[in-house]
């Protein structure tokens, strides 16, 4: 199996990315919840299937199989984008953690962060920086009355994945 560390840029090895994809894919589906009809989201987003935000056409109805495939593809994309801005070792299990939340806040937002900063600098507590991302807007999801204790919940079972 090739070196998993993309600090040599290389493409990761085939079975990584694979376990990755068979810890990541139902992680995510079960986070984000399926809905073939498109809706607006606690922050007002519209979205549909698997969490997806782009290209929504509100009163379009989807298959879970479109709903399925469409996932895949994204979590993939999504992946990739993580491994190429991730400098050091990375286990299966914390390049999806790192997958799942890149897809739910965005891999810009990934980029930027404090948590991307400490994992490529091998703090060993660089994923305990995911449950710092409770909110929807000003909303702190910390807060049950705020009607988005998902997110938190999320962000704990994405740290968990990070660290094992």
């Amino acid at each position: 199996m090739k070196d998993n560390k993309p600090k040599s840029k290389n493409k990761p090895a085939a079975a990584l990315l694979a376990a990755m994809l068979a810890i990541g894919t139902p992680f995510v589906a079960t986070q984000e919840g399926l809905s073939v009809v498109p809706y607006r989201d606690i922050g007002g987003v519209w979205t549909w299937c698997y969490g997806e935000t782009e290209g929504v056409v509100p009163k379009k109805t989807f298959t879970n199989s479109e709903c399925s495939a469409l996932l895949r593809v994204k979590l993939l994309a999504y992946g990739m984008s993580v491994w190429w801005l991730i400098d050091t070792k990375m286990t299966a299990p914390r390049w999806a953690a790192l997958t799942s939340f890149s897809y739910n806040v965005g891999i810009n937002a990934f980029s930027n962060s404090t948590l991307r900063r400490k994992i490529n600098a091998n703090d060993p507590k660089a994923c305990d920086e995911l449950n710092r991302w409770t909110y929807i807007g000003k909303r702190d999801c910390k807060i049950p009355t705020n009607g988005c204790m998902g997110l938190p919940n999320r962000r704990n079972e994405e740290r968990k994945l990070c660290n094992s």
